[in-house]
């Protein structure tokens, strides 16, 4: 971990005993080689996490957060890196349509909404995570679905291409209404026009499958996510390099 250690006073310094805990670079070694053996397909998962390596390193980095507990700087670095880590958390749960991960990371940011003072955000979060968590029973058929991954929508077929709900209305149905052809543009907002234009989008939907097939060209997905082609990594490490350039005291 690297803190800004120019803004901290004496009792912020870094704890000696914390930094003989860090991870050792056999341990380190180790670990890089269990990674890619489980991005090869040549580890599973249970070996990976029951590895010894793996093991101490957790330990050790639990004892790090223990030892900075009472530093001030140390302490506001590692709640934010805990904040950080349920955001993942969540957006992991809805790309990739897991159900169980989206209700624990909804969990994980109540005490988050009320230490934040946003009350009514805390207030609906509950109340929504009180009503998922009774459909087992309220609505089987749905909380089915759910688990099966139904509760996001996927525009095309790969395993990290999930969306939520309200963001694909924003990026397909509002979309629609407010560029050309839409009811903001040329058209009026009566109730009638509304009614057209909406019930008229399914058979759109038809029209432009049957020209794709006529003119022989229709969209399709890769399993390669666009996030793992070689230019989005190039251009990753180049803007990670040129962080590491820039000091957060500037």
């Amino acid at each position: 971990m690297i803190l800004p250690f120019s803004h901290v006073t004496e009792d912020d310094q870094p704890n000696t005993d914390a930094e003989e805990s860090f991870p050792q670079n056999e341990d380190l070694k180790e670990a890089q080689g269990l990674l890619k053996g489980l991005l090869d397909g040549t580890e599973t998962l249970d070996n990976v996490l029951s590895s010894e390596s793996v093991t101490r390193i957790d330990k050790r980095i639990n004892h790090v957060k223990d030892a900075m507990a009472d530093q001030r700087t140390a302490k506001l670095w590692i709640q934010y890196l805990d904040m950080v880590k349920i955001l993942q958390l969540f957006i992991k749960a809805e790309r990739t349509g897991n159900w169980e991960l989206h209700l624990d990371a909804v969990r994980k940011m109540l005490p988050i909404f009320a230490a934040a003072g946003h009350i009514l955000y805390a207030k609906s979060a509950y109340l929504y995570l009180q009503q998922m968590e009774g459909l087992p029973t309220s609505h089987p058929e749905v909380y089915q679905k759910f688990s099966e991954g139904f509760h996001v929508i996927r525009r095309s077929d790969r395993y990290w291409a999930g969306l939520s709900t309200d963001l694909v209305i924003e990026q397909v149905l509002m979309r629609s209404m407010k560029t050309s052809g839409g009811l903001t543009h040329g058209r009026g907002m009566d109730e009638i026009q509304r009614l057209v234009w909406t019930l008229s989008l399914p058979a759109c939907a038809e029209i432009k499958f049957t020209m794709q097939e006529l003119a022989g060209i229709r969209y399709g997905t890769s399993d390669q996510h666009q996030e793992a082609t070689s230019a989005r990594k190039r251009a990753r490490c180049e803007g990670y390099m040129e962080a590491r350039c820039v000091s957060p005291d500037i």
